[in-house]
């Protein structure tokens, strides 16, 4: 049984191949060029290009050669191309014979001309694997060549000629070599790269050079309000739960001084305490000395105290003005020193009542400024700002479709800073000190964002 099926396979597959090859025949596809484009992106031997050959009536006799095949190639003005022919072996058994010779015949394959081409002028990048192994073989074609030629004799006149391929980058097959070539090659993309870097950055510093000297008033405050802003050091501050800017540190500069002349240095005024000079208890008055010259203090400017003893000897008129002049005195200290401590209560004060309003209305601000622990859009916050304004604040309710566009957008921000800048709510109680302190935070990071995004 089983050498039934294998005699029924046999004669199925003899039958398959007389009725390709008398097919073939009858197409007389012979005078057609089958080909495919080695190493290019939608070429493959299962789908190859055809070509009639243009052939004369003497020619279509005799053998097919490779000039007839590059007379009637419909691309020879793309560039030079390397032509493979498979040829058949023995029952579907073939190999690919390289043809260089115009006058060499062509090899057949089940009756038709097939063939792979290689444009020379876009040579594939390959890899050095397969530079390797392209290698070897090319070595192991001429070998065979040679072999096949020291056997018949020194070679005759219908062997097919082997050519060796060669591709650019692979004449040096040294390794040290070939490492120094890719280093230099490594070495001139970065120049270029960099090349290319420079050129970018000076073509937009002439742009930008360029873009200042025609820009407008308003454009230039922005330019430089942006500038500030990404040169500053922002901080989160937990108690006011808004972002306020660092100062940098000054330190003091330690390095000292030495004057050329130190008998002309000058003796700075000793610094009173303004509570102690209210009060009485500092110096009354205070003297520059010029010289630093103990042997002479009438160069010194001395300054007198205002006492009620100052009036002994004196007539009645300059003691009663002395007298006035002291309880003058005297009633101003006490003024200053109880409006001093009335403004330390007030602010005192002040900063308990900012406390309790922050403890009761910080959760409800939070939640106008931020979604899910995010901030909110500069839009949905002006949409809804009316719902955490006070009362009688004058504000109009803004719908979010009369604010989508970036300009009316920019139009309603500018409104609701000036209805809540800190500048014009010093005078406010404390609950709305503190509301507008938190609107005008919360819109300046939204607006900043905006900006950022191109106002979308």
């Amino acid at each position: 049984m089983f050498t039934f099926l294998i005699s029924l396979f046999l004669a199925t597959f003899s039958l398959l191949s007389d009725f390709h090859s008398n097919y073939a025949k009858a197409l007389n596809m012979t005078d057609y060029c089958f080909y495919f484009h080695q190493g290019e992106n939608g070429e493959s031997r299962k789908s190859p290009n055809a070509f009639q050959l243009m052939l004369q009536d003497e020619e279509q006799k005799s053998p097919l050669k490779l000039k007839h095949v590059l007379h009637s190639f419909p691309l020879k003005a793309e560039g030079r191309y390397h032509w493979r022919f498979r040829q058949q072996q023995a029952e579907h058994v073939f190999w690919w014979v390289d043809v260089s010779d115009p006058n060499q015949v062509l090899p057949m394959y089940q009756g038709v001309i097939f063939a792979k081409l290689l444009n020379l002028d876009k040579l594939p990048c390959l890899s050095a694997t397969k530079m390797r192994v392209n290698s070897r073989v090319a070595r192991e074609m001429q070998v065979a060549a040679a072999a096949s030629g020291a056997a018949k004799g020194g070679g005759g006149g219908g062997s097919v000629k082997s050519t060796n391929r060669v591709f650019k980058g692979r004449e040096d097959r040294n390794p040290q070599n070939q490492q120094q070539s890719q280093q230099q090659a490594q070495q001139q993309r970065q120049q270029e790269l960099f090349l290319k870097i420079k050129q970018k950055k000076e073509a937009a510093a002439r742009e930008e050079a360029e873009r200042r000297k025609n820009e407008t008033r308003v454009e230039k405050l922005q330019r430089e309000h942006k500038e500030k802003e990404s040169s500053q050091k922002r901080v989160w501050d937990d108690v006011d739960q808004r972002w306020v800017v660092q100062e940098p540190v000054q330190r003091p500069n330690r390095s000292r001084s030495v004057s050329p002349h130190p008998q002309s240095q000058v003796k700075q005024p000793q610094k009173v305490d303004l509570m102690d000079d209210l009060l009485g208890g500092g110096p009354p008055t205070t003297s520059i000395d010029n010289n630093n010259d103990d042997d002479n203090p009438g160069n010194g400017h001395v300054g007198i105290s205002l006492d009620a003893s100052n009036a002994e000897g004196k007539s009645e008129s300059v003691a009663a003005a002395i007298k006035g002049r002291v309880d003058d005195m005297k009633r101003k200290q006490e003024q200053a020193i109880s409006q001093l401590r009335e403004n330390e209560n007030k602010k005192e004060k002040d900063a308990a009542d900012l406390d309790s309003v922050r403890a009761r209305l910080e959760p409800k601000m939070k939640l106008w400024a931020e979604e899910f622990g995010k901030k909110r859009a500069i839009r949905a916050l002006l949409s809804s700002l009316d719902k955490v304004l006070w009362e009688g604040s004058g504000w109009k309710t803004v719908n979010l479709g009369d604010i989508l566009e970036a300009k009316r957008c920019r139009l309603v921000y500018k409104k609701a800073t000036l209805k809540v800048h800190p500048d014009k709510t010093l005078h406010y109680e404390p609950e709305k000190r503190f509301i507008a302190s938190r609107i005008f935070d919360a819109l300046s990071q939204a607006m900043t964002e905006f900006e950022d995004k191109g106002g979308l």
